[in-house]
């Protein structure tokens, strides 16, 4: 026989909702880095800054604001631009869904025990570490090379990473 619960029913109905509010912004929060993902991809190495608008990659034109939604936009486009009804490369829902899911995971893993500076300081290591493999891969997907300055900052941090969070192994 199991001791009745603290609280009753309605702590653990809280407790699924904040599970559950906390999943869904590490999906919207990967999606967004995800998206900003995208754009390191495609503008390293080409002397393009990061910073500045999106534009379609055919006709020029920049994109609205509701057309840089991650992962919504590319389905309400149907995967065309608005103008001028291109194909839009099937590479950014890809990143911004992976990245998602990913940093899902990476706060998975720290829900089910209580929040410390340490725990909040390797779930950032952990979310730098993928994101720079997502652009590592993506980048060597589409132009067959794979960057040196991303894979140099992955050995590094990597390296941070015995001496940061020996406890982790």
């Amino acid at each position: 026989k199991q001791p009745p619960l603290e609280g009753g029913c309605f702590v653990l109905q809280y407790k699924y909702y904040m599970t559950s509010m906390a999943l869904i912004f590490f999906f919207v929060l990967g999606a967004v880095i995800g998206s900003f993902l995208n754009v390191v991809i495609l503008r390293y190495n080409t002397g393009r800054a990061v910073s500045g608008r999106s534009a379609c990659a055919s006709c020029g034109k920049k994109l609205l604001w509701h057309e840089l939604i991650p992962i919504v936009s590319f389905i309400i486009l149907r995967g065309r631009c608005r103008t001028c009804k291109s194909a839009i490369s099937v590479q950014y829902p890809i990143v911004e869904t992976l990245t998602a899911v990913i940093f899902s995971f990476i706060g998975c893993m720290f829900l089910s025990e209580p929040v410390t500076f340490m725990h909040i300081l390797f779930a950032s290591y952990q979310a730098v570490i993928w994101s720079l493999l997502i652009v590592i891969s993506a980048y060597d997907m589409r132009h067959k090379i794979i960057p040196s300055g991303p894979v140099y900052a992955f050995i590094g941090l990597s390296t941070l990473s015995l001496f940061g969070f020996p406890d982790t192994w």
